[in-house]
């Protein structure tokens, strides 16, 4: 009989487990996916502090030599939002750029012709050697599939040539020491050169 009661044992304790399991491994893939960020709030007031950001950054570097750029997600989705609208057939639509984990990352909808896939890039920026933006497309890609070296190339020269567009001028004369991008901010520091 007490064979019996540590087999029942056995059974009833293994027969938990398997419960216990079985719910964990059903509730695993809503764990495992995450739910899908807010989109930013597009703004012409996200793009007018901004500017003035970066105005006040300007006049600080006159007077100290020393600049404190900050820019947020807010802003500069907003601001690319902004330069999309004036185009007239954008290849990219309802873009989001995060700023986070040291990098600058981007989805959009990628749009060619009828087809529309979600595109995703993420990009490291530093300061070089010179005390200029240094720019690496660490992963890009359209839908399930990985973007080809060549596109990935333009799409960088693309994003190089917006940044230098419009900052390059204010950044000129400043040595750039450091760069950091983290919590939905990039900070830009540096001094004159």
């Amino acid at each position: 009989m007490k064979a019996t009661t540590i087999i029942n044992y056995r059974f009833l304790l293994l027969l938990v487990a398997l419960i216990t399991f079985a719910s964990l491994a059903c509730s695993l893939p809503q764990a495992i996916l995450r739910a899908e960020p807010t989109p930013l709030p597009i703004s012409s007031e996200a793009i007018t502090e901004m500017q003035e950001n970066i105005g006040d950054a300007a006049k600080a570097f006159e007077e100290t030599g020393q600049v404190n750029l900050q820019i947020t997600e807010v802003q500069i989705t907003s601001y690319l939002v902004n330069e999309l609208s004036k185009q007239e057939n954008p290849f990219i639509q309802n873009p989001q750029i995060l700023l986070r984990d040291g990098e600058i990352q981007m989805t959009a909808d990628y749009q060619q012709g009828e087809l529309v896939l979600p595109l995703k890039a993420s990009i490291s920026v530093e300061a070089d050697d010179a005390g200029k933006l240094a720019y690496e497309l660490t992963s890009a890609s359209i839908g399930p599939l990985a973007l080809p070296q060549a596109l990935i190339d333009q799409m960088l020269g693309q994003f190089q040539q917006m940044f230098e567009n419009n900052m390059s001028s204010q950044l000129d004369r400043v040595f750039i020491e450091t760069i950091s991008i983290a919590d939905g901010t990039m900070t830009i520091e540096g001094r004159s050169r």
